[in-house]
C-alpha cells in the first residue's frame, strides 16, 4: 500500500492490552527527524489500539519508530506524488476561487429576493451614503441623551399612562405614600368624621362636653381599667356596704342605750327641764321641738324619747356617718379631681387634632393641588413646531411638526420621525433620486442592471446578477459520457458512466481519473508478482516475508522481513544512531591514602570535572577503582559494616539535600583478614545518577556517607573514581 503527499497518515499500533505508553518519532525519507517525537492516544473504540497521525512532504519511504517500554518497532510508509493533485492543479484553483463568501452566494440563489431586501436595507445599502450613516449615528446620541441615564424599555406610551394614572389617583393611592403633603383642604373628607374638614373647625367646647357629659352617663363595666374614674367609683360603690345603710337607715329606738355614755349624758341634761320650763322663743330648744312636732311621726317621737336609753346608738350612728362622710370626701378630694384631669387630657387631645386637621386644611391639601395642577398643565400639547426644550411634552412635539431630515437641537421627535418616513418612502420605477436610502434600494419593479453606473438602485443591480447567475446554473448540466470537451466545469468534473483512465491526458474528465486511481489501488491478490500499479507495489498483509532483493516481491513483504530482522536490541542502536549519542569515561585524580573508619563518619573522595563540551545529557553511572586495601587492624578480620552508600552532589548544591546515591556498598564487603593488605576492586553502580549530573561542564563531589568499618581502620590506597556519561 501507498501513501501520498501532502495526504494526512494514520498511524496504528495493535498493543493488545489498555493503559500502554507508546512513544513515537517520525523520520523522513532522507533519514532525518520530522518534527517533535509524541505519544500514541489509545483508540476509545477498540481496546489495545494505538493511534496517531503524521502528514509527509515529500515523496520516499518514511519510518515510524515506536518506543514500547523497552521494545522498539519501525514502521515504513511509502509514499508517492499525489496523482489528483499534481495532475489536476486546476482543481486547486477552482478550490480557492470558491471561497466562502462565494459559496454563500450560490446557497442563497434560491431564496426569493424580497427576503433578501431587509436586509440590505440595513447592511450594505447604509455603507453606501457615509453622510446618511453619519446622520443615523447623531440621531441615534440624540435618542441616547434624550432618554437619559437609567432608561430602560420606557416609552412614550409608558409615560402617557404613568400621567394618567397620576391624574386619576385616588384616596388610597394617596394615603399608600408614607410620606404626603395635602395643598388644599377644601371639600376634603375623612371616613368616619364629619362631612368635610372646614366642617372641624365649627367643633365647639360645649359640644365636646356634651360628649363627654354622655360617655360619664355610661354604665360602668365590671372590669374597669385600673386607677380610672369608673374603678375608682365602682370601689367607693363596693365599699358602702348593706351593713353601713342599715345603721344609717335603722330607727333609732333600735339602739341601745350607750351605758354612761353621751346619751345618759344628754338625758342627763334633759331631765332637768321641767315641763314648766318655757321653750326659748326662736331658740334651739324651740327649733328642735318644732321640727320633732312638725316633722316626726308619734312613733318617731316616741323614738327620739327613747334615746336616753339607748347603749351606743348615738355614738354607732355618729362613728357610721363620720365615715360615709369621710369616703365622700375621698372622692371630692381625690377621684373627681383625677377624673378632671381626665377629661381635661382628652380635651387637649382633641384640641390637638383640630390643630392638625387646620394645618392639613391650610398647607397641605392646597401643595398637593398646586402639584398635581403643575404636573397635568405640562401635558398639553405644545405649538407647532415648538422649539422649547423644558418639558417632555416638547420633546414629543405636535402632530402637526413639520418632518425634518436633518439632525439638530429644536426639533421634535415628531418632526424627526416624520423625517426618517420620507426619507424610507418607496420611490418610484426606475428612479434616478440619489437622496434617501429608499432611493438606493430601489423598487421591486426596476429593470435588470447589468452594467455599473451611478443612477439605478441595488434592486435593479439585484436583479441583473441573478439573471446572469440563471445563465451562469444552465451550464451545470452533466455532459455525455467520455465527452472530451473541456469549456465549463462540467466538462472537467466529468459523467458517472466515464471509462476509468490510468494514463493522464488532456481530454478526460476527474471522474475518469478517479475511477483509474480505484483501480491502481486496488488490492492484488497475496505475493502477486503483477507490477503494473502502485497497489502491486505495496502489496498485500498476506504476503510472505522476502529476506533477498528482487523484482516481484511486494513493499509488504520486504517489511515483514525488516521487522523480522530488526530486533529489539538492533532498534536500541538506531535510537543511539538517531540521536548521535556519545559515551566517554571521565575520571577524578587519585588519592593516595583513605581510611574507612570504625566509628560512623562522613568520608570525602576525589571530585569529578566534567570538561567545557555542549549536549544534553542522558544517563550518568559513577564507578570507584582502589588499586590496594589494608586492614591496619589486629583485633581480626574487617570489612564493611552494614550497608552503605557512596553519593555525589553537584559542586554548587549541599550535602543532605541535593546529593543521590551513587554506589551501594553491601555489609561485610572489602573482606580483609586481620593485619592483611590485599589487591584492590573496581566497581560500578547500577544507579543511574543523570537526576544530579544534569550539565557537562561542572564540578561534582563524591563521598562515603557515615563509612562504618568493623575495625579501625580499612585502608584504601590509590582511590580514584570515574562517571561514565552518555550524552547527545
Amino acid at each position: 500500500m501507498t501513501f501520498k503527499i501532502r495526504t494526512e497518515i494514520k498511524i496504528k499500533y495493535n498493543h493488545g492490552s489498555t493503559g500502554a505508553t507508546v512513544h513515537y518519532q517520525v523520520i523522513d525519507e532522507s533519514g532525518g527527524l520530522f518534527g517533535a517525537a509524541g505519544t500514541l492516544t489509545e483508540s476509545s473504540v477498540y481496546t489495545g489500539l494505538y493511534e496517531g497521525v503524521f502528514t509527509p512532504d515529500v515523496a520516499g519511504f518514511w519510518t515510524v519508530c515506536l518506543l514500547v517500554g523497552t521494545t522498539v518497532y519501525a514502521m515504513v510508509y511509502p509514499v508517492e506524488v499525489g496523482l489528483i493533485v499534481d495532475a489536476n492543479t486546476d482543481i486547486e484553483t477552482l478550490i480557492a476561487r470558491l471561497t466562502a463568501v462565494r459559496a454563500g452566494y450560490l446557497d442563497n440563489l434560491d431564496v426569493a429576493v424580497s427576503s433578501r431586501l431587509a436586509a440590505s436595507t440595513y447592511t450594505a445599502e447604509r455603507g453606501t451614503d457615509n453622510a446618511m450613516l453619519a446622520a443615523n449615528g447623531a440621531l441615534e446620541a440624540t435618542l441616547t441623551a434624550m432618554k437619559g441615564a437609567g432608561w430602560s424599555n420606557e416609552t412614550l406610551k409608558a409615560i402617557k399612562d404613568a400621567i394618567t394614572a397620576l391624574e386619576n389617583l385616588s384616596a388610597a393611592g394617596v394615603w399608600a405614600y408614607a410620606t404626603r403633603s395635602l395643598t388644599d383642604k377644601a371639600g376634603f373628607t375623612i371616613s368616619g368624621t364629619k362631612t368635610t374638614l372646614d366642617a372641624l373647625n365649627d367643633v365647639s367646647q360645649a359640644q365636646v362636653n356634651t360628649q363627654v357629659d354622655g360617655a360619664l352617663d355610661t354604665a360602668i363595666p365590671g372590669s374597669p381599667t385600673a386607677d380610672s374614674v369608673n374603678e375608682r367609683v365602682k370601689t367607693l360603690d363596693d365599699n358602702f356596704t348593706t351593713t353601713i345603710a342599715g345603721r344609717i337607715d335603722a330607727a333609732i329606738s333600735t339602739r341601745a342605750p350607750e351605758a354612761g355614755g353621751n346619751v345618759a349624758a344628754i338625758k342627763a341634761k334633759t331631765d332637768i327641764i321641767g315641763a314648766s320650763v318655757a321653750l326659748e322663743t326662736g331658740g334651739k330648744l324651740a327649733t328642735i321641738d318644732g321640727h320633732i312636732t312638725a316633722d316626726y311621726t308619734a312613733t318617731e317621737k316616741a323614738a327620739i324619747d327613747l334615746l336616753d336609753d339607748a347603749a351606743g346608738g348615738l355614738a354607732d350612728i355618729h362613728t357610721d356617718l363620720g365615715t360615709a362622710i369621710t369616703a365622700i370626701g375621698d372622692v371630692h378630694a381625690t377621684d373627681l379631681p383625677a377624673a378632671k384631669t381626665v377629661i381635661d387630657d382628652i380635651h387637649a387631645d382633641v384640641g390637638t387634632a383640630i390643630t392638625a386637621i387646620g394645618d392639613m386644611h391650610a398647607t397641605d391639601l392646597p401643595d398637593l393641588h398646586t402639584d398635581v395642577g403643575t404636573a397635568i398643565s405640562g401635558q398639553n400639547v405644545p405649538a407647532a413646531d415648538s422649539t422649547a426644550n423644558t418639558l417632555e411634552r416638547d420633546v414629543d412635539g405636535n402632530k402637526t411638526d413639520t418632518a425634518v431630515m436633518v439632525v439638530g437641537t429644536t426639533k421634535s421627535i415628531i418632526a424627526y420621525v416624520k423625517g426618517i418616513i420620507t426619507m424610507l418612502t418607496k420611490p418610484a420605477a426606475d428612479s434616478t433620486n440619489n437622496v434617501y436610502i429608499a432611493d438606493v434600494v430601489g423598487s421591486k419593479d426596476d429593470a435588470a442592471q447589468t452594467t455599473v453606473g451611478t443612477t439605478r438602485s441595488l434592486m435593479g443591480y439585484l436583479k441583473g446578477v441573478l439573471n446572469q447567475l440563471a445563465t451562469a446554473i444552465s451550464g451545470q448540466n452533466v455532459p455525455a459520457q467520455d465527452a472530451t470537451t473541456n469549456t465549463l466545469e462540467r466538462d472537467v468534473d466529468g459523467n458517472k458512466l466515464d471509462t476509468a483512465v490510468m494514463a493522464v491526458g488532456t481530454t478526460k474528465s476527474i471522474v475518469a481519473y478517479v475511477k483509474g486511481i480505484i483501480t491502481m489501488l486496488t488490492l492484488p491478490a497475496a505475493d502477486s508478482t503483477n507490477n503494473v500499479y502502485p497497489a502491486d507495489v505495496d502489496g498485500n498483509k498476506t504476503d510472505a516475508a522476502q529476506q533477498t532483493v528482487g523484482t516481484t516481491r511486494s513493499i509488504m513483504a520486504y517489511v515483514k522481513a525488516l521487522l523480522t530482522n530488526l530486533t529489539s536490541t538492533r532498534a536500541g542502536y538506531l535510537d543511539r544512531l538517531a540521536n548521535n549519542q556519545v559515551n566517554r569515561t571521565f575520571f577524578s585524580d587519585v588519592d593516595d591514602v583513605i581510611d574507612l573508619p570504625a566509628s560512623a563518619t562522613d568520608t570525602d573522595l576525589p571530585s569529578i570535572v566534567l570538561p567545557n563540551i555542549s549536549g544534553t545529557i542522558v544517563s550518568v553511572r559513577i564507578g570507584i577503582k582502589v588499586r590496594m586495601m589494608e586492614n591496619t587492624s589486629a583485633s581480626g578480620a574487617n570489612a564493611i559494616n552494614g550497608a552503605q552508600d557512596i553519593r555525589i552532589k553537584k559542586s554548587t548544591g549541599a550535602w543532605g539535600t541535593d546529593d543521590v546515591a551513587a554506589i551501594n556498598l553491601a555489609d561485610n564487603q572489602w573482606g580483609v583478614a586481620a593485619s592483611t593488605r590485599e589487591g584492590g576492586d573496581v566497581q560500578v553502580g547500577d544507579n543511574d545518577v543523570a537526576s544530579e549530573v544534569d550539565a557537562l561542564n561542572a564540578t561534582y563531589n563524591l563521598r562515603f556517607e557515615n563509612a562504618l568499618v568493623d575495625y579501625a581502620s580499612l585502608r584504601l590506597n590509590d582511590v580514584q573514581v570515574f562517571a561514565i556519561v552518555t550524552w547527545y
